[in-house]
C-alpha cells in the first residue's frame, strides 16, 4: 500500500502503509504517519474517521481520540498507564473505552 508523503525535511517520498506504526492528526488538516525509521506528513481533506475506513481493513484501530493504530505492530501494552508499544520504545495512548481492542496483546512485566 504505497503512500506519497512528506518527510521530516519537507521533500516528497514514497513510504509503504503497512509500516506504519500509527497514525494521528497534525494541525487539523495533516495526517502524521508514524514508522519505525521517522515521521512523515500527509495532506489529508479529511477526518480520522475517514482514516478509519481506509485503513481498519489493514489491521488499524481507533484506541485513542487522537489516533489510529496498527495493531499488529504492537509489541506490547502497558494497561495500567494505557499505553501501546512499539519497537525501539515508540509509543502511543490508548484511550480506557478502548482497551479491550487491545486486551489479547502481551503486557509490560
Amino acid at each position: 500500500m504505497p503512500l506519497f508523503c512528506l518527510d521530516d525535511k519537507g521533500k516528497n517520498c514514497w513510504i509503504d502503509g503497512l509500516d506504519i506504526l500509527y497514525i494521528d492528526l497534525y494541525k487539523r488538516k495533516k495526517l502524521r504517519f508514524h514508522l519505525l525509521n521517522g515521521v512523515y506528513v500527509f495532506q489529508f481533506d479529511g477526518s480520522l474517521e475517514t482514516c478509519v475506513r481506509m485503513f481498519s481493513p489493514f489491521g488499524f484501530e481507533e484506541l485513542d481520540s487522537k489516533n489510529l493504530v496498527n495493531i499488529n505492530k504492537i509489541k506490547y501494552i502497558d494497561d495500567k498507564l494505557r499505553i501501546a508499544y512499539f519497537d525501539n520504545n515508540l509509543h502511543t495512548t490508548i484511550s480506557f473505552r478502548n482497551m479491550y481492542k487491545v486486551e489479547h496483546l502481551p503486557k509490560k512485566e
